[in-house]
């Protein structure tokens, strides 16, 4: 029985790490995949029976590849598990497929319980054997029940005799193995109680180098009895357990270590199966004279008489206190190393040097280049095309080889997607296992560089933004009143990087002298209150030149309310200040123009006026008394005139009185120009009805055909488009008077997207439209007076009213088929 504080199965551990033992397990896993593959193979070549059979040859295949994979990592307990359990599971799906048990597999349980019983723990052999025992029943019961796959012909001998010869070899090789080390572990005990007999049965020299040795060895050694008393104890041993005490011959085992030591721990049981022939070793903690916890590794030796029993025993005790600390602490820094490893935001791979494969990659490594980590470990770089170019890779493991290490390396590397990133690359050799590695951390810097780039390009263009618009950046360190310029800042001062100070007084210093007092109080507001400032200001040239700046800022302040620095543009504006103050001059000038304009417009008028009123009033008078007195000839003296004369008179007349309408129509364009317009909302259709309605009393006996479009509105001067509107409407009444059936129609309509024009339709007599040009001109004619009558005024006047609202006329008309015209009266008509 061990001490309680060794575990139960350390034994077991320092077998399995033993490298005999990983020499067996290597062999057994081959032979398992040998005879699996031969009994696959035989089967295939040499028996025609269904390979069903062959399932558990498959499974044992399988089961020994992977835990050949576990054992070659170093996972040995898994791959002792797998390599025991998969046999077991193996066998069972051969025997359950081939004739249950009367299968010739089942001699394979007993070879895999005692393989069991050597590598796994105690309770995983009880574990085989129940599931065996359970198995058997299950078959048993499979087998009554006419559950299993029972065939009538029996496996070709050829099988049968190459499944028993693997039974075979594997329980010879299992025997060969256990017996071998169980012979080695007699010999050596023999050899070590010969060895410690020859040298206590020496001379006394011997005997005296022999203590000499023992004493100054720091290893604790004791020699005890079958009473389990002390026959001998170092130095090491007694200042261990009971310092100062030179010689403990005679006492118990228990009166030197202590009834703590002794009680506490199963020393007793340990020392009765030494006693009985039994080699322990083991590790235990125990406290030493000076209540020091101390870690020691114990091997206990039992010491045989002639007869074969035993007389006695030795014991061997190391202390490895430091050993199982640092190996804790190697522990602990491999734990936390692999934290960080798979926790590191940057990508780590560990590779061979001798060939680059990957022994292992963190999470980083693996979401950054797209590659999942099993399909990178035991591969190289260069075969899953992470680098580009092999030469490129070679030259870095050579710098790599000669330097042992690279830092900050940048080059090129691809990912699964294959899209190439731009990367820093540092790398160290290292050590692992005894074999030479490399630990490799990878920064993609694709995104920095990108952003760099883009970066500088919107500084490029933020600096031919500056130039193109004259305006430059500066910022202001309130407490050491420190500035600093912009390039465009610095060209519009007209100075250079170094010829600027680089102060706040310097600055002032090139101020205009009449702003510095404005400028200094915004600057104490801006101090003592928030938000953004604006100001204006102006710097002199070192030539006398004047520049006009215009200035904008925000201060900025700390967790306590001070003003810590200012930032802001300065803007050349000088063009802008000096072409507003030419404006300016020509806006004086076009003002005095304008006045000068208007009084000489004014004296026009009144001209006009004036000579409105003398064809008003002095031209009236003699037409009226040529009208009368050609009259009262025509009356009085019509018996003394002859045809001729009366015809002379008449004519007379009619000129008379069509001076007078032309009069009439001349004044009426002037009243047209010189009125003054109101805008208010006239209802065209209605006036349209009105007028066609006047000349229809005047005339009762002609029958036309009218079509007034509905609500048709504009906005404009209600006596001028009454004008406007009458003179349309007569026109359009007097040139269809020789139409029958004559017709005339007045509405809107669409004359270009956004725009809505009148139009006064008739079908009478047309013109030709090569004349058209000349219609809207005063006193232009296109028929003649004894066709139409008419002063050639009227549409001319319809025009001028067009225009002052803001619009214009046009026609369309051809001979004898009618004319359609067309106004609009500005952008303040609605329809």
């Amino acid at each position: 029985m061990t001490d309680k504080s060794f575990p139960r199965h350390d034994y077991r551990h320092a077998l399995l790490r033993d490298e005999n033992t990983l020499r067996f397990l290597r062999l057994i896993v081959g032979l398992m995949l040998a005879s699996s593959a031969t009994y696959l193979a035989a089967a295939l070549l040499f028996s025609d029976h269904d390979l069903l059979r062959s399932s558990g040859a498959v499974a044992a295949f399988a089961s020994g590849v992977v835990a050949l994979a576990l054992i070659r990592k170093g996972r040995l307990e898994q791959g002792v598990q797998l390599l025991v359990w998969g046999v077991w599971l193996s066998v069972l799906l051969q025997v359950s497929l081939s004739n249950g048990l009367m299968s010739r597999s089942l001699i394979a349980f007993p070879i895999i319980i005692m393989l069991g019983g050597w590598l796994l723990t105690p309770r995983g052999t009880l574990a085989l054997c129940l599931a065996t025992l359970l198995a058997g029943a299950a078959l048993a019961a499979g087998e009554q029940a006419g559950l299993l796959p029972l065939y009538a012909s029996p496996s070709p001998p050829l099988l049968v005799w190459l499944a028993f010869s693997i039974y075979i070899v594997l329980s010879a090789t299992l025997a060969f193995f256990i017996f071998r080390g169980f012979r080695r572990h007699h010999r050596t005990m023999h050899r070590l109680g010969d060895h410690l007999r020859a040298q206590f049965n020496t001379s006394s020299a011997r005997e005296a180098e022999l203590h000499l040795v023992m004493e100054s060895v720091p290893v604790m050694l004791f020699h005890g009895d079958r009473d389990k008393r002390c026959l001998y104890a170092n130095r090491s041993y007694r200042d261990f357990y009971a310092a100062g005490q030179k010689n403990l011959a005679g006492l118990s085992v228990r009166e030197i270590i202590g009834a703590a030591n002794y009680d506490g721990n199963p020393v007793e049981a340990t020392l009765e199966r030494v006693l009985a022939g039994e080699r322990i070793a083991y590790r235990a903690s125990r406290k030493s004279t000076n209540g020091d916890l101390r870690m020691l590794d114990i091997v206990m030796i039992p010491e045989p008489d002639a007869a074969g029993g035993t007389r006695g025993f030795f014991a061997l005790f190391r202390d490895v206190t430091e050993e199982v600390q640092a190996e804790a602490a190697l522990r602990s820094s491999e734990e936390k190393f692999t934290k960080v490893f798979h926790a590191s935001p940057v990508a780590i791979s560990i590779s061979r040097m001798k060939d680059g494969l990957y022994l292992d990659v963190n999470d980083a490594f693996v979401e950054q280049f797209g590659w999942a980590r099993e399909e990178m470990l035991g591969h190289s770089s260069v075969d899953i095309g992470l680098w580009p170019s092999r030469a490129e890779r070679e030259r870095w493991t050579a710098e790599l080889s000669l330097a042992g290490r690279t830092r900050n390396r940048q080059t090129t590397l691809r990912t699964k997607a294959g899209a190439l990133h731009t990367v820093i690359v540092s790398a160290e050799r290292i050590v692992l296992g005894g074999e030479e590695c490399i630990v490799g951390l990878v920064h993609d810097i694709t995104e920095r560089l990108q952003a760099e780039t883009a970066l500088q390009e919107r500084e490029a263009r933020l600096r031919e933004a500056q130039r193109i618009g004259h305006f430059g950046s500066w910022e202001l360190l309130i407490p050491s009143q420190r500035m600093s310029f912009s390039d465009e800042l610095c060209r519009i001062y007209e100075i250079g990087q170094s010829g600027f100070g680089g102060t706040w007084q310097d600055l002032l210093g090139m101020v205009h002298p009449e702003d510095l007092p404005v400028m200094q109080e915004i600057w104490r507001k801006a101090g003592r209150g928030e938000g953004k400032h604006v100001l204006r200001h102006r710097i002199r040239m070192s030539d006398g030149r004047v520049k006009h700046l215009l200035v904008r800022f925000e201060v900025f302040r700390d967790a306590n309310g001070h003003p810590v620095h200012a930032l802001g543009t300065a803007q050349d504006v000088t063009e802008q200040v000096l072409a507003r103050e030419e404006v300016q001059r020509l806006n004086d000038e076009l003002e005095a123009r304008v006045a000068a304009r208007t009084a000489e417009l004014t004296a026009a008028n009144r001209e006009l006026e004036s000579f409105a009123y003398s064809i008003s009033h002095d031209l009236r008078a003699p037409l009226r008394g040529i009208d009368g007195f050609s009259h009262l000839l025509a009356e009085e003296y019509a018996e003394r005139l002859d045809d001729t004369g009366r015809g002379y008179l008449e004519r007379v007349r009619r000129a008379a009185q069509r001076m007078g309408t032309l009069i009439d129509d001349i004044l009426e364009l002037s009243r047209v120009t010189r009125q003054e317009m109101r805008r208010v909302r006239v209802d065209l259709s209605q006036l349209a009805a009105e007028l066609l309605e006047e000349r229809a009393r005047s005339e009762p006996g002609r029958q036309v055909a009218l079509s007034i479009a509905p609500e048709c509105i504009a906005y404009g001067d209600p006596q001028l488009l009454r004008v406007l509107m009458q003179n349309l409407i007569e026109n359009a009444w007097k040139y269809t008077r020789r139409t029958d059936p004559a017709r005339i129609a007045f509405g809107t309509e669409k004359v270009s997207p956004g725009e809505t024009a009148f139009f006064v339709r008739d079908n009478g007599v047309g013109f030709d439209m090569q004349y058209a040009g000349r219609l809207f001109t005063p006193f232009q004619r296109l028929h003649k007076p004894e066709e139409f009558e008419g002063t050639g005024i009227g549409l001319a006047t319809v025009a001028r009213i067009a225009h002052r609202h803001g619009g214009r006329i046009w026609v369309e008309a051809s001979p004898n088929q009618g004319a359609t015209f067309r106004f609009t009266l500005g952008s303040r008509s609605a329809f």
